[in-house]
Order: structure tokens, then sequence, then C-alpha cells
């Protein structure tokens, strides 16, 4: 469900817009009207003893299941975020139905992540952007719609 985008077709639609520092829009999730937090639920995408995997097996992974929300299911979650169970505090939530490309080259996707309280930081949820090569372990969750059947294979759905 993502399509390729020119950076002028999306105007002013983020409000997390790299293109400002220079970053080049790549993909982006066709989801125009976010769901609301009640609507999701989050995924587990390692399967069996892995520890982590490439960000492009994230992604892989997201766009084979179809549940690859992008920045602005992010950001809409980020102005809801009291409506986000507290128990997904502990995750960092990733949106790879939006791929930029840094300044450097590197290929970086969307994610919300809450401090814990004892780092002495705003415990609420924040926005930042995670490069692909980095490794993805089971800190991570893919989000997908409550309603959508739970398919054997790259995803273990954990209810909240």
């Amino acid at each position: 469900m993502t399509q390729k985008v020119s950076d002028e077709k999306l105007g002013e639609s983020f409000r997390h817009d790299n293109r400002k520092n220079g970053w080049k829009l790549i993909e982006d999730a066709s989801e125009m009207i976010p769901l609301p937090v009640n609507q999701l639920a989050l995924n587990f995408f390692l399967s069996g003893e892995e520890d982590c995997i490439s960000g492009e097996e994230v992604i892989k992974c997201a766009k084979e299941m179809q549940v690859n929300f992008g920045q602005r299911q992010a950001e809409y979650l980020l102005k809801h975020q009291e409506e986000i169970p507290e128990d997904w505090r502990q995750y960092y939530l990733l949106f790879p139905g939006t791929i930029w490309r840094t300044r450097r080259g590197f290929l970086a996707i969307p994610c919300l992540f809450c401090f814990k309280e004892d780092q002495g930081n705003d415990s609420g949820w924040h926005f930042r952007f995670f490069c692909l090569d980095n490794a993805f372990g089971r800190q991570f969750r893919l989000l997908r719609p409550r309603e959508y059947p739970n398919r054997v294979g790259y995803f273990s759905s954990l209810e909240v």
C-alpha cells in the first residue's frame, strides 16, 4: 500500500518534514486518514529465536503483511498520545510506510517512543527517525488494524 511520490506532491502534509533539512522522501504510505488508537494493535515481527532483523527486513515484512503504516499515522498518534495504552510505552513503534533518504544517503523511517521516567526526560511520546541500517530487536513493534486477521508467518499479534 505504498506509492512512490515526488517531494512536491506532499506539500506541507507532514509536521516533521525533513525536506527543509535536505532529506528526500522516497516512499509514503497511501493511507490518508489515520486510524484512531482504539482501532490499532501491536505486532511483534521477530520469529523463533531471532534477536533482531535488519531495517530492510522490517520494510519487507510490513509490506507483505500490508501493515505498513506511515508518518501520517505516527504524527496522528503523537497528537493523540493520551489515548495510547500505557503498556505500549515500553516499545518503539515503527512506521515503515514512509521512507526518507537523509542528506548523507541513509534510509530512515519514523518512530514513536517514550523515555522511562527514571531517565530524567519528558516521559511522554516522542517522534524521531530510525536509520534502516540499524538492527531492530524485541523492543520494536509495528502496528496493525485491530480487526485485521492475524496471519501466521512474520507477525505474532499482541493485543493490548
